[in-house]
């Protein structure tokens, strides 16, 4: 589906960094200019014991009685979605699933909309293994030809167990999510958030490595897409000092601009302990090479249903998959909510538009 976009945005405006405060009084703002969206949770079904058995074979290991419907929805989490997959059957959602316990277990499920509640496909592959984890799946759409799906891979330190080792791997299919195999290309350890879209028949990739920097690269092939950053231009005017944050997703608009889905975060002043995740949307011009907005759109404190994050550092966190345009005047961000749940955000007017009026 193409995605509208404001078609009045000056291109020529420089982008400086506001800083979270300032964004947070400016997307208050727009709540009193356009008014509130509707948040919803998003609904898994785990009832089918075709379903239950499923999981349950992922995750036998870490269950307290593999089978047990009620254990099984209590015990593994659904959160940190990608944005909505259209196919010949449907809508599919393409999620991160992990023992509540664990983030070393995460596997990338793909559940298909079926009257408001989210199914597990049993016929789609899990993107899994035993030792090592896959988390936040990315969904590029038609990039040369190929759809791709780019969960972060994690595991263990091979000298320090107690470490974390990640970096971004790369599936595609032409079709059908069934035909995904062996990952195409890996990105480099220690980098993760990395993200891509096709303009003009080149690859515009966004990478982000172990700072609070966002780069954008051309490249001319896809099997380039996990190669180590070389001639990347910084792209300046999205976080203050001691923030950082991330492209989620990107769409190509009708204007030729790039429509993105993103976040930015920080450890709360109050309380440096806790860090807070709010969802953006951003425009970026591929001509000229350059962000023309940056705004957040949704905070966790706006989630209307109590959420238990999955760890105690994690404060108002919402960490977004992307913007699907349901309708000409209705658009889903979806998103994970403290590491442990699944929302549902709907605008009634593009987020696009919104954030330059």
């Amino acid at each position: 589906m193409s995605v509208e976009a404001p078609a009045f945005i000056e291109a020529e405006r420089d982008l400086e960094p506001a800083g979270i405060d300032i964004l947070l009084e400016r997307h208050r703002a727009r709540l009193e200019k356009f008014g509130k969206p509707q948040v919803d949770p998003i609904d898994f079904d785990l009832q089918s014991d075709e379903v239950v058995r499923r999981i349950s074979a992922e995750f036998a290991d870490t269950l307290t009685a593999p089978g047990n419907k009620a254990l099984v929805a209590a015990e593994i989490t659904r959160y940190n979605p990608g944005r909505i997959i259209e196919d010949e059957q449907g809508k599919v959602l393409p999620v991160r699933v992990e023992s509540r316990n664990s983030e070393l277990d995460s596997k990338v499920m793909f559940f298909r909309e079926q009257n408001d509640v989210m199914r597990l496909d049993i016929n789609l592959p899990i993107i899994g293994a035993k030792d090592r984890g896959y988390q936040d799946p990315r969904h590029m759409a038609s990039i040369q030809g190929y759809k791709i799906i780019a969960p972060v891979e994690v595991k263990r330190h091979e000298q320090n167990p107690e470490w974390t080792m990640y970096r971004q791997v790369y599936f595609r299919y032409k079709n059908s999510i069934s035909e995904i195999a062996e990952p195409f290309a890996y990105g480099s350890w220690g980098e993760k958030g990395t993200t891509a879209v096709e303009v003009d028949k080149k690859i515009k990739r966004f990478s982000r490595p172990q700072t609070n920097e966002i780069y954008v690269e051309t490249m001319d092939d896809m099997e380039q897409i996990g190669a180590p950053i070389t001639q990347a231009k910084k792209i300046e005017g999205l976080f203050g000092p001691k923030e950082w944050g991330g492209f989620n997703d990107l769409r190509l608009l009708d204007n030729g601009l790039i429509g993105i889905a993103g976040h930015i975060a920080r450890y709360r002043p109050s309380n440096t302990n806790l860090r807070d995740y709010y969802a953006t949307a951003g425009l970026y011009d591929p001509e000229q090479d350059k962000m023309i907005a940056w705004e957040i759109i949704f905070s966790a404190e706006q989630v209307p249903f109590p959420v238990t994050p999955k760890f105690p550092t994690l404060g108002h966190t919402f960490y977004p998959g992307g913007i699907y345009q349901r309708e000409p005047n209705t658009y889903e961000l979806n998103g994970g909510v403290g590491d442990s749940a699944t929302a549902k955000v709907t605008y009634k007017m593009n987020p696009w538009e919104m954030i330059v009026n």
